[in-house]
């Protein structure tokens, strides 16, 4: 009886796995429990034509029944397998829209699944029609680095000329009709007798159009200037058309910001949605944020730009408190990764990365916020620097210019930038197609990333989360981006995931900064994983250096873009970690010959919005490199 009823099995599965196609995998599981039936069925007959003892007989047909029980255990894992991607997450296919709802699931395994329902062009009935790419496997196996070097800090009140002979010193014509203040935090222990050469340039002034619109629209152009500098240096490169080399294209820290430090605004609805709607045709009912997300969303959604990931510096925004007499602040990165719009959607390309820390040289400290004998010892040396002077200057443009400049927030003992708009208006920017990335943990295309801004990589935001996760049990979950393809409308659709931090930790890591290098401690690396910063002050080459620090040597970085590579070593001996700077491939200027000084065609593009006082703007290009393997 066990051997027929194994019989009746075993032609079952072989029916099954001569009409269905079954993976490797599948079929390896199959094969194992086929070969064991077979094995024992023919033991059994053996047995019994010989003429065993009953003993044999029981034996044998005891293992029959195991084999049986094999074929069941195979079939149960292959309909696992089918049920679940290699990761065990469960595949979504549904497309958020403005008007959509949102709900989370949890499957087996633990990870948040974020699903969408609602009025929607993209979302499907037909779920048989959907195909998710394997979780666990990425198109793209190289990438390519590419850095944005342009000056974002304030511009120089005073122009030294390299001299420390102050009848040499000038005032510095784009700072006469801007707001100035003190770069780094205020002491008045600092000030000397005399002039110093070192507190002078800390003076600067922000730079912007008087109109936030046109300021936004300029930085916008300049943006999209560098990013098609770019493109064309891949197309001569012919590296633009290699699909399985992602693109990565970073800018500095503080690139929009305006003229006062901060675009200012009353409600966060509107800078961020516009008065209405956040897709209206209407200039005017689209605030300086919009307009920012609006041209970057216009940006990316380009055929040549599917294989390329944005990290476009960041958006400084203060939210004006009457009722407080104070401000909130806001330090936040635009992150896209480009696509065909006639291919695929905007879901799970779009994110934004709040910065958490605030650091004493983000703003400037405002005249008004000195004292009037400060400023007259440090400037009386210059008559046409004096204060009121330039306050006479300010004048001519608004009588109460002064008090447009955003307070520091450093002075007001401010350690962290606020958070409560990424929360109350977190289903509006979800509606707009934006996800926040909390934790700066990211999985995108499934590769790990992490994205941080500038002091939050110093202060180590993105390791410390991995280990805090791993302390409280892993309970921490990351946006994952999804794509699925419907075979009925030929297209692809998007989709987020949120999913537990990988283990292995992140494959490449992005830093947008300003006056920062990497820290070897912050970093947060798998094995041969690479960390991509831009900086938005030093223009130097990257270089790395052993440098004692409390009577110990360590590995120091330094640069404006710097591409830094680090592989674990674990021995008996040594437990170390090992750094590598990846070589530039070249630099390019945006707009003229980067290496002709005579050529100065770039300061009419950039002049009024940022300092022609410090330095050409500059593609920094690296060569592909290979995506570390988890």
């Amino acid at each position: 009886m066990h051997s027929k009823m194994h019989n009746k099995m075993h032609n079952k599965t072989n029916k099954l796995s001569t009409n269905i196609p079954f993976s490797d995998e599948e079929s390896f599981l199959l094969g194992i429990a086929n070969s064991a039936s077979d094995a024992n069925s023919a033991s059994d007959a053996n047995s019994a034509s010989d003429g065993s003892n009953l003993r044999n007989i029981q034996i044998r047909r005891f293992a029959d029944i195991f084999g049986g029980l094999l074929v069941a255990l195979a079939c149960f894992l292959v309909f696992q397998s089918r049920q679940t991607d290699h990761s065990g997450a469960t595949v979504t296919a549904a497309t958020p829209t403005s008007t959509s709802t949102s709900a989370v699931t949890i499957n087996e395994y633990g990870d948040f699944i974020q699903q969408h329902s609602g009025s929607s062009s993209h979302q499907h009935s037909h779920s048989d029609n959907l195909q998710s790419i394997p979780s666990s496997q990425s198109k793209y196996t190289k990438f390519q680095a590419m850095g944005f070097q342009i000056y974002t800090g304030g511009a120089p009140v005073i122009i030294t000329n390299n001299s420390t002979d102050v009848s040499q010193f000038k005032h510095n014509p784009e700072c006469i009709h801007s707001n100035y203040g003190k770069a780094d935090d205020f002491n008045e222990d600092d000030l000397l007798d005399h002039v110093s050469l070192t507190q002078i340039n800390l003076w600067q002034c922000y730079l912007g159009d008087e109109d936030p619109k046109i300021d936004v629209q300029h930085r916008l152009q300049i943006m999209t200037d560098a990013v098609e500098k770019a493109h064309a240096a891949t197309v001569e490169a012919e590296t633009d058309k290699e699909e399985h080399i992602l693109k990565i294209f970073i800018a500095p820290e503080f690139f929009f910001r305006g003229k006062d430090g901060a675009y200012v605004f009353e409600t966060a609805t509107a800078s961020f949605t516009g008065t209405n709607s956040h897709d209206t045709d209407q200039d005017d009912e689209c605030e300086e944020v919009c307009t920012i997300l609006k041209g970057l969303e216009t940006l990316v959604a380009n055929k040549k730009y599917k294989d390329w990931l944005f990290l476009f510096g960041t958006v400084i925004v203060s939210e004006e408190l009457p009722e407080q007499q104070s401000a909130t602040y806001y330090n936040f990165a635009p992150l896209y990764k480009g696509y065909d719009p006639d291919v695929t959607d905007h879901y799970g390309k779009r994110f934004l990365v709040p910065k958490r820390y605030v650091s004493n040289i983000d703003f400037l400290t405002p005249v008004r916020q000195f004292n009037d004998s400060i400023t007259k010892e440090l400037f009386d040396t210059i008559d046409d620097l004096r204060p009121h002077k330039q306050q006479q200057s300010n004048s001519n443009r608004n009588d109460d210019a002064e008090s447009t400049t955003v307070t520091n927030p450093f002075e007001l003992r401010h350690k962290y930038y606020d958070q409560d708009i990424w929360y109350k208006y977190k289903d509006d920017l979800f509606g707009l197609g934006y996800t926040m990335i909390e934790y700066d943990w990211l999985v995108l295309e499934n590769i790990t990333f992490t994205v941080e801004v500038c002091l939050d990589h110093d202060k180590q935001t993105a390791l410390n989360a991995y280990l805090a996760d791993t302390v409280l049990g892993n309970p921490t979950r990351i946006p994952k981006s999804v794509e699925t393809y419907d075979h009925k409308t030929k297209r692809h659709t998007g989709s987020v995931e949120y999913v537990k931090i990988p283990r292995h930790q992140a494959q490449l890591s992005l830093v947008s900064s300003s006056g920062m290098t990497v820290n070897p401690a912050a970093m947060a690396l798998a094995d041969t994983g690479t960390i991509i910063l831009q900086d938005g002050q030093s223009s130097k080459e990257a270089t790395m250096f052993f440098e004692a620090e409390c009577e110990a040597f360590s590995w120091h970085f330094a640069g404006g873009s710097e591409c830094i590579s680090r592989a674990a070593k674990l021995t008996s001996t040594e437990i170390a970690f090992e750094y590598s700077i990846l070589n530039r491939q070249r630099q390019i200027g945006i707009w003229d010959d980067l290496y002709d000084d005579n050529d100065t065609t770039w300061k009419q593009h950039i002049r009024g919005v940022f300092t022609t006082e410090r330095y050409e703007p500059k593609i920094t290009i690296y060569v592909p490199k290979e995506i570390a393997k988890v």
